[in-house]
């Protein structure tokens, strides 16, 4: 999956990622949707530009020659987490990747990364967002409350974006998925994996997507989505 604003249908609203299916909405959609991303604009505008929030492609070449024969996983010990990196490590195996886990705290999860304790970990658009970036996660939370979540699969990806911008430049992100990893209500908490630039390449990243896109809330044994905020 090249990028994740998700797909453009003829009507110009946003489908769910992956599904390739067109958006649903008339003009008054269209509108309230390009009132919001101008909006969320601001928010990425203040640290990094708006170029950050926009649509990531991963770039195009040769496997990264520091790529470890083994992918890394840090869990925090969660039943989530745990089934992730099941997926994770099934996916990769058919990219003929080899993964193992390890225990990693969550507070510590950006940091472990970093380091190179792991290669990749696993979390959620609006948590790892608080902990990447609180200010910019306060000020998308208050629009995510004033617009009411009405579009689950737009406000996705603008945390997704929102997030991506403010991970290190050492550090990446895959798609978000389908299933909700997280329980706090006040912003999207699709889940997504965190990886170190150079150990992950095109084809495994496309490997983590497959695995988020196929992956439900129920297969991770979460058995309540939160809903969205009211106005």
């Amino acid at each position: 999956m090249a990028a994740t604003a998700g797909t453009v249908g003829s009507t110009g609203t946003v489908g769910p990622v992956g599904t390739g299916r067109p958006g649903q909405g008339g003009p008054l959609r269209r509108v309230g949707r390009a009132l919001r991303v101008a909006t969320v604009a601001v928010v990425c505008v203040g640290t990094v530009g708006v170029a950050a929030c926009g649509a990531y492609t991963p770039g195009p070449g040769p496997r990264p020659t520091d790529r470890p024969e083994v992918v890394t996983i840090g869990v925090d010990g969660s039943t989530v987490q745990k089934r992730l990196a099941e997926t994770y490590t099934r996916e990769l195996a058919v990219n003929d990747r080899e993964a193992t886990t390890v225990a990693v705290a969550s507070s510590m999860r950006v940091d472990a990364v970093r380091d190179g304790k792991v290669d990749l970990v696993i979390g959620c658009v609006g948590e790892l967002l608080d902990v990447l970036n609180p200010d910019k996660g306060r000020q998308l939370r208050v629009m995510y409350r004033e617009d009411g979540g009405e579009d689950t699969d737009e406000w996705r990806d603008i945390t997704h974006s929102t997030m991506l911008s403010a991970l290190p430049s050492d550090l990446d992100a895959s798609d978000p998925g389908i299933a909700v990893g997280c329980d706090d209500p006040t912003l999207p908490q699709n889940i997504v994996a965190v990886y170190r630039r150079g150990v992950i390449d095109r084809d495994d990243r496309q490997a983590l997507n497959w695995a988020a896109g196929g992956t439900t809330s129920e297969d991770l044994g979460v058995t309540e989505t939160p809903t969205a905020p009211r106005r």
